[in-house]
C-alpha cells in the first residue's frame, strides 16, 4: 500500500510567513535570538518563563557550522565528536544506530516525539543543542561508508523516526519553530547530501503540521519522504520492505532480542 500523502497548498510553501501568522494569532509570541559573539554562540531569549544568556566556549564556534560540517579539520572533528552536552541533553534527545539495510546504508532511528525541543528553547539551552545536533549529524555522517565497498558505494543514510502522541505544543511555539527551521535551514545541504530515505510512522495531527513547517526548508529530498499513520497494519508491512528485521525493533516488526549498534543518550 503506498504511504499517507501530504498535501501541502504552495500558498503555505512561502516559508514560514503564514505558519507565524498562525501561531502569533494563537499565543502571545515571545522572541528569540541568536547570535555569534567573537568565538562563543550566545543565546538570549525571553519567554514568559524564562529569560536568561548562556555561553559556550568549549568549541571554537567561528570554525564550527552547518556549512563545514562534513569538511571539518581532523582537530575540529574530534573537538566535535568528544563535545559533552550539558543538562543531560543526551538522554532527553537520544537517537540510535539501528544497523545497515540490504544496500548496506546505515539505519538511523530517532523517536522524535520523545525529543522536548520546547523544553530546551524555553530553558536558553538552543546554543548547547544546536552543538549537539551538529554532533549528532556529524555521526551520521560518518556511519556511511562503514561498509562501502568499491563495487557497492555507499553514499547515503536512511531513518526510521517515530512521532507517537508528538504533542501539538512542540509545534506551536514560535521560538522553537524558529530554532529548527534556522537549523534545518542551515543543513539543508547536508540533509539532500547524506538522507537517502526518511520513513516517519505514527503521524498524528500535530506531525502533519510538522511536515508542512519543514518541507519549504528541505524540498529537495521530500520524494524520500513516506509518511504513515498511526495504524501499524497498513506500516509496518512496508517499513519491513526498507529495514532488514535484524536492523530494527521488535515494535517496528524487527527481530526479538534485537539490539542496536550504538546507542547515544
Amino acid at each position: 500500500m503506498k504511504p499517507l500523502t501530504v498535501i501541502i497548498s504552495h500558498t503555505f510553501v512561502c516559508k514560514l510567513a503564514p505558519v507565524f501568522l498562525l501561531v502569533s494569532t494563537a499565543l502571545s509570541a515571545p522572541e528569540i535570538l541568536r547570535n555569534v559573539n567573537n568565538n562563543n554562540f550566545t543565546t538570549q531569549q525571553n519567554d514568559e518563563n524564562f529569560n536568561s544568556t548562556k555561553h559556550i566556549p568549549s568549541l571554537n564556534i567561528s570554525h564550527l557550522n552547518w556549512q563545514i560540517l562534513d569538511k571539518l579539520s581532523f582537530e575540529d572533528g574530534v573537538a566535535l565528536e568528544n563535545y559533552k552536552a550539558p543538562y543531560d541533553i543526551p538522554k532527553r534527545y537520544m537517537y540510535y544506530l539501528g544497523g545497515y539495510n540490504h544496500e548496506n546504508l546505515p539505519i538511523w532511528i530517532i523517536k522524535g516525539s520523545e525529543w522536548d525541543i520546547v523544553e530546551g528553547v524555553r530553558k536558553a539551552q538552543t546554543a548547547e543543542l544546536e552543538i549537539y545536533f551538529m554532533q549528532m549529524a556529524q555521526r551520521f555522517i560518518k556511519s556511511i561508508p562503514a561498509r562501502s565497498t568499491p563495487d557497492n558505494p555507499v553514499t547515503k543514510a536512511v531513518f526510521l523516526v517515530d512521532f507517537a502522541d508528538l504533542q501539538y505544543r512542540q509545534v506551536i511555539h514560535l521560538p522553537t519553530v524558529t530554532f529548527a527551521t534556522g537549523m534545518l535551514s542551515a543543513a539543508a545541504h547536508l540533509i539532500e547530501k547524506y538522507v537517502g530515505g526518511a520513513y516517519v510512522v505514527n503521524a498524528n495531527f500535530a506531525t502533519r503540521i510538522l511536515v508542512n513547517i519543514v518541507r519549504p526548508f528541505l524540498e529537495g529530498i521530500f520524494s524520500k519522504v513516506f509518511v504513515y499513520g498511526n495504524d501499524k497494519a497498513i506500516w509496518m508491512p512496508e517499513i519491513l520492505k526498507v529495514f532488514p528485521k535484524n536492523s530494527i525493533p521488535a515494535w517496528y516488526g524487527g527481530e526479538k532480542g534485537y539490539k542496536p549498534v550504538e546507542v547515544y543518550g
